[in-house]
């Protein structure tokens, strides 16, 4: 039974019209149901199927978007500006207050105010001890490291500075040129150790110097790399390219040094990476129109707080006087009726009343809108993108602890950390073991030092020993304590790895300077006693009823 009477089909044809035309490669529609009244089938081969994408949007070409990047090796995107990228990093370092803070922040939470300390861990080889650390031999070791970097020991052949200024000035270098050049000097005579450390200025590593050398090494900005791409030598200006300030002699006589004796620092980011890139440069632009803005800001505030105006000029009495702009005609019969004493006064001061001429009828001001009312929501999302950029917290940074609280703060810092101290490892990899492995493999030949060479080398091979960067403590001290308390409890840490992170002592010299803190007590006649629980819970119970 058919409920519709039959049709017959006719061909459709679809007239040229561009505007109608599917794209090539579309998918034909899905047929419907022949079960249906005829209106439903009416029209169905004329629906499109929508193209689906199949890629990101962020390779479409569009000229809104105004993005036209292009791919580079890592070495290229660094080779096209690096002179210039550097020096305008410098600048900042120099005059910006943001970039001066966030360097200043780095080398206090990096290095801190002692530096990485050393720590040997040798153990005892033999007797009852076995396996127990060697503390008579450790605690030499340490004190005669300890000393080797004082500055009248002179760590650095300049002898300027000390090891714990050496720490500062390499982070410094490292965040403001992205790249730190250290150079070994072994056997120097300028102290008893016979080893010292030279920094280079990355400038001199000339970044110019590119070619291919007859021995199939490749020389890129100065580095001179094998076929595997690892550094074989590095080629150094004799001069820094701009001190033909200070002398006449050639600035670009290049001198080969050895990759042995050159420690060449800088945080990677892309394979075969070659030169370091300043930590500032992605937000460098960013600073650079903050400095502009704020100076543009003052100055119209300075020009607002002025109070410019103008004069209203009666123009039938200044023709009366012949006054033409700023001229008075020469004309006698015309100048009887003016005052000769009233001028137009240019700048006022202080408790001045000035007659102004009877052909001007009064002052009209001109008040400038500075600064402008969303002038500081602005620079904090400036500075917000600035910190970002530099890796730092804003409201350290930017000094600004307006709605920071106890949570968000320790939130904050806890992520901030985490960055420091990856900062601090990638200095004791980089610095600090290096420095301590060939100071030592020199003080087993160095006659003039009382130590046990055997053990001290056996120390370098084993790597027995670490440095212990700097440690933090919270606002709220109580609840850290309740914290670390509650860990022990639970076996969740320990008391060395605390005291280690609290303020870089080592758990040893603690228990030490305890012990000998109680003895020093009994013999003058005091007995030491121990903190009360129930009276720091108190306290901390008050506390929280405060806040």
């Amino acid at each position: 039974m058919r409920l519709w009477p039959r049709k017959e089909k006719i061909p459709v044809l679809t007239p040229p019209n561009p505007a109608r035309f599917e794209p090539i490669g579309a998918l034909p529609a899905r047929k419907r149901s022949t079960f249906g009244p005829p209106a439903a089938k009416k029209h169905a081969h004329r629906q499109a199927v929508p193209m689906r994408k199949r890629s990101y949007d962020v390779g479409e070409l569009d000229d809104c978007i105004g993005w036209d990047a292009r791919d580079s090796t890592a070495d290229g995107a660094i080779y096209t500006n690096m002179d210039r990228i550097r020096a305008r990093c410098r600048d900042l370092a120099r005059n910006n207050d943001y970039a001066r803070a966030f360097i200043r922040r780095v080398k206090s939470n990096v290095v801190g105010p002692h530096g990485l300390k050393f720590q040997a861990r040798a153990k005892l080889s033999g007797g009852k001890n076995f396996g127990k650390l060697d503390k008579v031999f450790n605690t030499d070791l340490e004190a005669l490291y300890r000393a080797a970097g004082k500055k009248k020991n002179r760590p650095t052949v300049d002898g300027r500075l000390s090891l714990r200024e050496v720490q500062a000035l390499w982070m410094s270098c490292l965040v403001i040129d992205g790249e730190v050049l250290i150079r070994h000097h072994d056997g120097t005579t300028k102290n008893k150790f016979r080893y010292g450390i030279e920094f280079i200025d990355p400038a001199r590593l000339d970044w110019m110097k590119n070619e291919t050398l007859p021995n199939g090494n490749q020389v890129k900005m100065g580095v001179e790399c094998d076929g595997d791409n690892m550094p074989v030598a590095y080629w150094i200006l004799e001069r820094h390219p701009q001190e033909h300030i200070f002398t006449n002699r050639s600035l670009y006589k290049h001198q080969r040094v050895p990759a042995e004796f050159i420690t060449h620092s800088f945080v990677s980011e892309l394979p075969g990476q070659t030169r370091g890139v300043s930590m500032l440069a992605s937000a460098a632009l960013r600073a650079h129109l903050i400095n502009q803005f704020e100076k543009a800001i003052v100055i119209g505030g300075i020009v607002a707080a002025g109070k410019v105006g103008f004069y209203k000029v009666n123009q039938e009495k200044a023709d009366d006087y012949g006054i033409l702009g700023n001229y008075i005609e020469e004309d006698d019969e015309q100048t009887e009726d003016v005052n000769d004493d009233a001028t137009l006064v240019q700048r006022a001061g202080f408790g001045m009343f000035e007659q102004l001429p009877s052909y001007v009828d009064g002052l009209e001001s001109f008040d400038t809108d500075y600064p402008p009312a969303n002038f500081e929501e602005f620079e904090k999302r400036m500075l917000r993108g600035m910190a970002s950029g530099f890796g730092d917290q804003y409201h350290g940074m930017a000094n600004d602890l307006e709605g920071v609280n106890y949570t968000s703060s320790r939130t904050g810092e806890l992520s901030q950390r985490d960055v420091w101290r990856e900062l601090q490892n990638f200095l004791s990899a980089e610095l600090m073991e290096p420095h301590f492995e060939r100071w030592a493999s020199l003080q087993t030949f160095n006659n003039a030092l009382s130590i046990d060479k055997g053990k001290l080398a056996k120390l370098v091979e084993n790597e027995t020993f670490l440095f212990v960067p700097r440690g933090w403590s919270w606002v709220d001290p109580l609840k850290e304590l309740k914290a670390h308390e509650t860990a022990l409890a639970l076996g969740l840490t320990t008391r060395r790895k605390l005291i280690a992170e609290s303020d870089g002592r080592e758990f040893e010299d603690v228990i030490d300077e305890l012990a000998e803190e109680e003895s020093y007590m009994r013999d003058k006649g005091i007995e030491p006693r121990a903190p009360d629980p129930k009276a720091v819970a108190t306290v901390q119970d008050e506390e929280e009823e405060e806040g």
